[in-house]
């Protein structure tokens, strides 16, 4: 029996001082699990030489950043969350399916998903007016205006949500004001929601276990092809329209890793360009200032033509590099600054504006601001 308490003793000891001694002590350390840079080493005076106020709560959180085996023991939890009693814990942005699917719940997805944020008629009423005014001005400027609605993985596969959360409501928010859209005929509006849910059948348009938060690379090039469809049949043009025979296709584990300790496969064609003619401006656009933004030139496009997209992750991470094969200059600058549109039509006069909204960040109101009641 002693030797069991002294054995016991020796270890609880070794459990209190061990990670005190084997603390990350790098600087700009990154942690292998959350794949962030640790907290820096709190400093007991401020810039201004007065004594920081702060420094305990600094030295806490400090302390339990970098203390000793804590990446092991963060995924060792992920994985008993996961493999024990089916959950991942990851700040609230993922939830699992009835078969283990992964689903992104950031942001507004939860209420997007209950249909909890309905607009009242005021508020689509005031959407159509401001998208009305939009068009009637990009007119002015000789531009054609396009509207694509990026939907999320849940409007096109709701069966692989969490059961538990229900839904009110046969209609979404976005469902509602894409309604309203279609009314305005100036506006043409690129429908992907029945092509989307239509191909599911054939293949992943959004993955089981890859990127939870956009779309496949099948399902963006639906997406694609039915954006340069409407852009050819409204404008009368005949801009490229690339096809799978324009691309090597490999196929590549895009699953996602949680924590570097919970990992699916995920298998999906690579798309990568034979012959690639457009090529990325080292300088980006400079009106408005954001390293998200980025210009492609394409000499060999056989037009003069250029394109705006005032867009997001849903076309710069999947679809920009094709979109800019076909015109002569296509821009992206990032959706959240269609405050500064008149800005940026007098700057770029381009040819066609092609609005991309994702489900989740709805930009209705930003229009409304903008092109509100004149």
């Amino acid at each position: 029996m002693k030797t069991f308490k002294t054995c016991f003793s020796a270890v609880f000891m070794a459990l209190l001082i061990l990670p005190g001694i084997f603390m990350n002590r790098k600087e700009d350390a990154v942690s292998e699990s959350e794949k962030r840079k640790l907290a820096e080493k709190p400093q007991l005076y401020a810039e201004d030489g007065s004594l920081n106020r702060n420094f305990t709560a600094d030295f806490e959180t400090y302390f339990n950043d970098r203390i000793g085996f804590r990446d092991r023991m963060v995924m060792t939890n992920a994985q008993v969350q996961y493999y024990v009693f089916g959950q991942i814990d990851r700040g609230g942005i993922y939830n699992l399916g009835p078969h283990g699917e992964l689903n992104y719940i950031g942001g507004k997805v939860l209420k997007d998903y209950t249909r909890t944020n309905l607009p009242d008629e005021a508020e689509l009423l005031a959407a159509e007016n401001a998208f009305r005014n939009l068009t009637d001005y990009m007119e002015e400027q000789g531009a054609v205006c396009f509207y694509l609605q990026c939907w999320d993985k849940h409007s096109i596969y709701p069966e692989q949500f969490s059961q538990h959360v229900k839904q009110y409501e046969p209609l979404s928010m976005t469902d509602r004001y894409e309604e309203v859209l279609l009314r305005n005929p100036d506006l043409h509006v690129i429908e992907t929601k029945e092509k989307l849910l239509d191909a599911k059948d054939d293949f992943e348009v959004y993955t089981v276990w890859g990127d939870p938060a956009h779309w496949s690379r099948r399902g963006a090039r639906i997406a694609y092809r039915a954006a340069m469809e409407k852009i050819n049949e409204v404008t009368g043009g005949d801009y490229r329209i690339l096809t799978d025979e324009d691309y090597d296709l490999t196929s590549v584990d895009t699953g996602m890793t949680i924590f570097n300790a919970i990992h699916r496969p995920c298998m999906e064609p690579a798309y990568t360009l034979k012959a690639p003619e457009a090529v990325r401006s080292g300088e980006k656009p400079k009106i408005p200032d954001d390293s998200r933004n980025v210009r492609f030139t394409n000499d060999a496009a056989g037009n003069d033509t250029t394109l705006l997209i005032m867009g997001d992750s849903y076309i710069n991470s999947y679809l920009i590099k094709d979109f800019a094969e076909s015109f002569g200059t296509t821009i992206l600058i990032w959706g959240d600054y269609i405050k500064d549109m008149r800005t940026i039509m007098e700057t770029y006069h381009p040819d066609i504006v092609l609005f991309e909204n994702a489900e989740r960040v709805p930009r209705f109101k930003m229009v409304q601001n903008t092109f509100g009641e004149q």
